[in-house]
């Protein structure tokens, strides 16, 4: 690999490091969800924009992958739209293996999340932090080693660090199997968003199906907080 290429995949696990340890330490000590969100926001979008404008000579219009073709996303919100139907059958199939109550209960010990925060940072989950994650791994690593040759390893790479970086958000919700079945989803759908991607070398089609996926997750957070 080229000096470039390695760079990347050295920022990109740096940064999925960092992140990850922002949640580890929420185990330890109560950190408001802001401030959580601010840490990661460095990590995965200031450290990568950084690299791409100052050492790629990268234009900042094109820095952030988001110069496809609004007109061909069709595909991807009925893909979206599939995804909340999956995310909220799994959920009623799986619910009783997953204690909402311990979740709601970590959220507001770790992050101060609570059903008066809740509204607002759901905002945010759908759409930045939606934006975040997949400027991150499907912009910065995917599209970024794919356009340089590396094809086959951008896939794996992408959707590797995409399925471990949660473990350490999801790690004390759910037990052992489950996990493995999450982690196996999310490596799926990574590699799928990746695909989606490469239709328009944008991140427009899998930050669509993301949204809508994220959507899925705040109406079962509804539930957590409010009924």
């Amino acid at each position: 690999m080229k000096g470039n290429t390695i760079r990347i995949c050295l920022i990109a696990c740096v940064a999925c490091i960092g992140g990850s340890m922002v949640y580890s330490l929420q185990q330890y000590i109560t950190m408001n969800y802001v401030v959580a969100a601010t840490v990661k926001i460095v990590f995965f979008s200031a450290l990568p924009i950084a690299y791409c404008t100052l050492v790629e000579h990268v234009p900042i219009e094109e820095v952030l992958f988001l110069k496809g073709d609004i007109k061909k996303i069709k595909t991807a919100v009925m893909l979206g739209i599939g995804v909340v139907a999956v995310i909220l059958t799994t959920y009623v199939i799986m619910k009783a293996y997953i204690d909402l109550d311990l979740i709601a209960s970590e959220l507001m010990a770790t992050s101060s999340i609570n059903a008066r925060t809740f509204p607002f940072i759901a905002v945010y989950i759908i759409f930045g932090n939606s934006f975040l994650e997949e400027y991150f791994f499907r912009g910065f690593i995917f599209l970024s080693l794919y356009n340089k040759g590396y094809e086959k390893f951008a896939y794996i790479f992408s959707a590797l660090l995409f399925s471990v970086y949660h473990v350490a958000i999801f790690k004390t919700w759910f037990s052992m199997p489950i996990m493995a079945l999450i982690l196996i989803g999310l490596f799926g759908g990574g590699l799928i968003f990746n695909y989606l991607d490469t239709k328009t070398n944008s991140i427009l089609n899998s930050w669509t199906v993301h949204i809508f996926a994220d959507i899925a997750i705040i109406l079962i957070g509804i539930k957590m907080f409010y009924l």
